[in-house]
């Protein structure tokens, strides 16, 4: 009985690891999405600034103590002329979740800097972003968030 006992047990837990990935978040097409969009300097709306857009996300294990992932977050589209984000995902020590930190530079126009969490391997809730323009005087800030749709 101890045998059978313990078979099932095993059985039981090789069944959760089908499918299932070693990372917080699960590759693929994801949908990037920006709420409560304003401009900093006035508090008005800036809701048709910027729209939300299907991405591409892959993920690598860190080389970091702190750091225990690093996402690539990419335009779905091939033709798009904006670059990958790169998003490090750090354990909240208070919580004990995946925190989430990125920090954009790289794009021609915008410097970004956002945070979140990992909610489950579907879900990443933005807590808060603020882009700036690196030529005009303007800035963004607002909530994000992004949601698994497909596999890639």
């Amino acid at each position: 009985m101890q045998r059978l006992t313990t078979a099932l047990f095993v059985l039981s837990l090789s069944g959760f690891s089908v499918g299932c990935s070693n990372f917080s978040v699960r590759p693929g097409v994801w949908e990037l999405t920006f709420e409560d969009v304003v401009f900093s300097e006035t508090g008005e709306s800036a809701a048709d600034v910027i729209d939300s857009r299907r991405v591409l996300v892959l993920v690598e294990s860190a080389e970091s103590s702190d750091v225990i992932e690093v996402i690539e977050i990419s335009p779905a589209k091939k033709n798009s002329k904006l670059l990958p984000m790169y998003a490090d995902v750090e354990l909240d020590g208070l919580r004990g979740i995946p925190k989430v930190k990125i920090t954009h530079d790289q794009d021609p126009e915008w410097v970004w800097n956002m945070h979140g969490f990992v909610r489950d391997e579907f879900f990443i809730e933005g807590t808060q972003f603020h882009g700036r323009h690196r030529y005009r005087s303007m800035a963004l800030e607002g909530a994000w968030s992004m949601k698994w749709l497909e596999d890639a």
